[in-house]
């Protein structure tokens, strides 16, 4: 077993099993080879992708604080955070969601390697996604992939109502959330936490945390082209 991994994560009170380890390790090594067929990431360094991949998307973990519940990978590229996700907790069910077909196939391929019983795909865009999925979801993740006055309105709608939206971001997210202001509103959302981690002295990440307190309004989502064009 690569000790490397184990350390990092156990520097960061993150402590798995050695299985769980194992896996986190052939992941790296699939994605890093699939890597060189189409972009998923550009890290190619084993210790930056330990950081920037892995515990990334571990260290706000203990927001999952129940056994069991469902999450929705919203953008889930080649399957980060909600690969990850679906090991370190196997008694969750993870759908991870993208609209490009070539990064559903590597995450359903990568989900059978992994023997991940808990993983389902879609390959759709979100808000075609939600007019059938609405207040389905425990939580819903994204990981930098768009402006927080954007991405409440693509989340919100798939999570129940106490469930949690969760957004991935860099330590300068104070002029997104200002932009925000008026659609964290409009979704019934309610700030309940922003994490800030310091992954190794020089990656400084956050994560935002929303609570959502009633169902959304039946007309969001909107048209991605009209959402981008006018975010709430």
């Amino acid at each position: 077993m690569e000790n490397n991994l184990k350390n990092i994560l156990d520097l960061h009170n993150i402590h798995l099993s050695d299985e769980q380890i194992e896996k986190l390790i052939l992941l790296k090594k699939e994605t890093l080879s699939a890597n060189k067929l189409f972009n998923i990431t550009s890290i190619e360094d084993n210790y930056e992708f330990d950081i920037k991949m892995i515990l990334d998307c571990l260290i706000f973990k203990n927001i999952f604080n129940k056994e069991t519940f469902s999450i929705v990978d919203v953008g889930s590229g080649g399957g980060f955070p909600g690969l990850v996700l679906a090991i370190v907790f196997p008694h969750a069910n993870v759908l991870c969601l993208d609209a490009t077909r070539k990064k559903c196939n590597h995450i359903a391929n990568m989900a059978n390697k992994l023997q991940l019983s808990n993983v389902d795909v879609v390959c759709q865009r979100v808000e075609d996604f939600a007019i059938n999925n609405r207040e389905k979801f425990d939580f819903a993740i994204a990981r930098a992939l768009k402006p927080i006055n954007i991405l409440v309105e693509l989340l919100t709608p798939l999570v129940k109502v106490d469930g949690s939206v969760i957004m991935m971001k860099s330590i300068n997210y104070e002029n997104e959330l200002a932009l925000a202001k008026n659609g964290i509103k409009k979704l019934y959302l309610k700030l309940d936490n922003i994490y800030k981690y310091d992954l190794d002295d020089s990656n400084f990440r956050s994560v935002l945390l929303f609570k959502k307190t009633k169902e959304t309004l039946k007309k969001y989502p909107r048209r991605y082209d009209v959402i981008i064009k006018t975010p709430l």
